[in-house]
């Protein structure tokens, strides 16, 4: 699943220093709690943070910037799986380290949009250029700029996303664009220097009776590499997303050529909006993306022979050509949509949420469908089933299964708002965000007279629990829409989830994490999972009087590599 990048200025703040299926990244001064990414010129001196999660790896950006300062410079911090940083690492980065890489901090133009796939990236500057990189086993490759060739040739880029194997990206006029080959071309770069180490680990192996042949090898592999193309511009062939409408002669005078007003991608599938509120999930070969064995797509899949229950697996179902989601009549035009692993969710333009696919998890927010939707207790315990039952209430939920229903929604449902006990209900989420099998979603909790300076939010989960994904704690392994323990009288800026974890930028500029931790996505130095959510910090420092006992083979930052370091280990 890939992960989308979010920014927002915010002052500057000290105190000590204590966090995408994917990287994660934020940008953070010293002393200072991870802020924003910089997506223009502000009016006053400023600190702005960009967070993106995605898989197992983070990232971050912090700068500084004035408003009559032509320059923004940006600090980048990153954490994470090591093949997914931008020029690769030796190994998983568990705290928040500084990136001093020429190629990100001293472009003089800022970054607005950086994501991940499962071992590469992409960043589109603020005049749309796009930087790709990628690691591919012991060499990584990049960031270097990419030259689109075909479709979408000399048009700015809004945003660039991955699915497994794929990027994809949306020109400002409006082109949802695919590069069907961009890992086979990101591959050729490294593969001199492939073959010059191979040649010589080849050599050392020989015998004195093949030294002679493999010798010859070498030189021919030396004289290849010699001729070192890794800083030059990588020339990449799009082609638009076939089977999405296209802008009519209006929007032409407009400037626009396609209709895609937003997309999401995800592992499984993607989804587009539209400028007329449309919902689209597209296919095409190679089929990365498109997978629809639960209806994630918005259509039912093909029936399968013998008990489907919550647990069996589906047969992968695909289909060609783009579909058409078909919302109730009620629904207003959408206007965001977000994908999961193998679920979607998408708003309308008054707020409601309506969400389908993969239930087996009840993450579409539909309520508890795993019960037969009342409290099937006893008062007297579990297994004394005499007497008639007291129920106080039946559990909310949208629908519900029989016993061997495969638990999915292949067409839209409106979500159960979340339970509020002594208080009004809740108001419609002000924003999403979907991980693997879980969804975290961000509902506004001041009252609606409070001007918009003072409004605070919380946020609720639901779906797989099973790594503390939901953020609350490890009791439930699935569960309904409950609230994740963030502070209280808060308010979430900026949400993003990864396979089985989420970033959480407040509006006071510190940044949360919480969930899966086998590769230091959460940042926080260690490898554990957190469930309960954490402030994510740089490195602390320890005291004069214990600094001997500090481990130093950890740098404190990821220098830039050389030309031969970017392809050899």
């Amino acid at each position: 699943m890939t992960q989308r990048a979010l920014w927002r200025p915010v002052p500057k703040l000290s105190g000590s220093l204590d966090a995408l299926r994917g990287p994660a990244v934020t940008e953070l001064p010293v002393e200072t709690a991870l802020q924003r990414w910089r997506a223009g010129a502000l009016e006053e001196v400023r600190d702005s943070v960009l967070v993106a999660a995605a898989g197992a790896v983070g990232l971050a950006v912090v700068e500084p910037a004035k408003a009559k300062t032509p320059e923004t410079k940006q600090q980048v911090f990153v954490w994470g799986r090591h093949s997914a940083i931008p020029g690769g690492s030796q190994s998983d980065v568990l705290w928040p380290q500084r990136i001093e890489w020429p190629g990100f901090e001293q472009n003089p133009k800022g970054w607005k949009k950086i994501a991940f796939g499962p071992d590469f990236g992409g960043a589109i500057d603020a005049q749309g250029q796009l930087y790709v990189w990628g690691s591919f086993g012991a060499h990584s490759v990049g960031p270097v700029r990419v030259e689109i060739q075909g479709a979408g040739r000399g048009q700015g880029l809004e945003d660039v996303q991955f699915s497994a194997k794929k990027m994809f990206a949306l020109t400002r006029r409006g082109d949802a664009l695919s590069f069907d080959d961009f890992l086979n071309v990101l591959q050729e770069r490294v593969a001199p220097k492939a073959a010059l180490r191979k040649a010589q680990e080849n050599l050392q192996k020989a015998s004195e009776e093949e030294k002679a042949q493999f010798e010859a090898a070498l030189k021919e592999a030396e004289l290849a590499a010699s001729h070192d193309v890794s800083d030059r511009a990588l020339k990449l062939k799009a082609k638009v997303v076939s089977g999405l409408p296209r802008a009519g002669w209006f929007g032409w005078l407009q400037g626009y050529r396609g209709c895609v007003q937003s997309m999401s991608i995800g592992m499984e599938h993607g989804c587009f909006v539209t400028h007329q509120g449309q919902l689209y999930c597209a296919f095409w070969p190679p089929r990365s993306v498109g997978g629809n064995e639960y209806g994630q797509c918005g259509m039912a899949p093909p029936k399968q022979r013998g008990p489907m229950g919550a647990l069996e697996e589906r047969r992968r179902v695909e289909v060609d050509p783009p579909v058409r989601v078909e919302f109730p009549r009620t629904a207003a035009p959408i206007k965001r949509v977000e994908v999961g692993g193998r679920h979607t969710f998408a708003q309308d333009a008054k707020g409601r949420s309506y969400s389908f696919g993969d239930d087996r998890r009840i993450q579409l927010a539909l309520g508890d469908t795993r019960t037969g939707g009342q409290d099937e207790r006893h008062a007297y315990g579990v297994l004394n089933q005499d007497g008639p039952k007291n129920v106080k209430g039946d559990i909310q939920r949208a629908v519900s299964y029989r016993y061997y229903d495969p638990h999915m929604q292949t067409k839209p449902v409106q979500q159960v708002a979340p339970l509020a006990i002594n208080r009004p209900e809740s108001p419609p989420a002000s924003f999403f965000s979907c991980g693997e099998d879980f969804t975290v979603a961000i509902f506004r909790d001041s009252p609606d007279w409070y001007a918009a300076s003072h409004t605070t939010n919380v946020a609720f989960a639901c779906g797989e629990n099973g790594s503390g994904q939901c953020g609350r704690s490890m009791h439930q392994q699935q569960q309904v829409w409950s609230q994740v323990r963030l502070p209280k009288h808060s308010r979430v800026d900026q949400l993003r989830c990864g396979q089985a974890h989420c970033l959480a930028l407040m509006k006071d500029g510190r940044l949360f994490a919480w969930g899966s931790n086998p590769q230091g996505q959460v940042g926080n130095g260690k490898r554990s999972l957190v469930s309960r959510p954490i402030v994510i910090t740089q490195r602390p420092e320890l005291p004069s009087a214990l600094a001997q006992l500090a481990d130093n083979d950890m740098p404190q930052t990821v220098p830039w590599p050389t030309k031969d370091q970017r392809c050899l280990p």
